[in-house]
């Protein structure tokens, strides 16, 4: 098996077995809690929008690359790190009043066609990041940013022509889908006050210490 193949194979198994598998038992878990009110159903359906529909996302952009669609893995990348930054922003609050104002708002602006869709909490994309604290920032910095490149109609795209390029930034996508959506999870876990199991935690670090 060559370096590509194993890759591959490695970062489906993390995201199929491991990541996905432990979002549904989330998922289920947050099925258990009681909604008194539409305020509460609105937050725990923000949670589950984390865990369900960045998981799409991130199974999506493997199978693009899989499939050398590798501009569009990168627009969904810039995407996925969004909900990442969003989640933590989410975490950083001080209580639970703050964190359902804040599932109201994604609620209002999903659902107003005329909302500013790139505010939540009345805060831009940056701004959540920084407000959730300094790793936070660098991800947006460091990350977050590069993907922009890629989104936008930057001579940065010109990259992809390039072969050893557009290899490097293949590996680079799944490499940032992944990282973002094991951020997401163990995220939500943390919210809920659930603790990762470890073979859960063993997995992700042997990945990421692997590539």
């Amino acid at each position: 098996m060559g370096f590509e193949e194993e890759f591959s194979t490695d970062s489906t198994k993390l995201l199929r077995k491991v990541l996905l598998r432990y979002a549904a038992k989330l998922t289920d878990n947050i099925n258990t809690f009681n909604r008194g009110s539409e305020e509460w159903k609105a937050y725990y359906g923000y949670l589950k929008d984390f865990l369900i529909n960045s998981g799409i996302l991130c199974d999506d952009i493997v199978e693009a690359v899989k499939n050398d669609k590798v501009l569009l893995a990168m627009i969904g990348t810039r995407t996925l790190l969004e909900d990442a930054i969003n989640v933590h922003y989410l975490q950083s609050k001080a209580d639970q009043t703050e964190r359902v104002a804040v599932a109201i708002d994604w609620f209002r602006i999903t659902n107003n066609p005329e909302a500013h869709k790139n505010k939540i909490d009345g805060k831009t994309v940056e701004q959540r990041a920084i407000a959730s604290g300094l790793n936070v920032k660098a991800l947006y910095d460091d990350e977050y940013v590069e993907f922009c490149n890629y989104t936008h109609s930057t001579g940065h795209r010109v990259m992809l022509n390039l072969k050893e390029q557009r290899s490097l930034l293949a590996k680079n996508t799944v490499l940032g889908s992944l990282k973002a959506y094991a951020n997401i999870v163990t995220c939500v876990a943390d919210i809920i006050g659930e603790q990762p199991p470890q073979d859960i935690v063993d997995s992700v670090k042997s990945y990421f210490d692997k590539y």
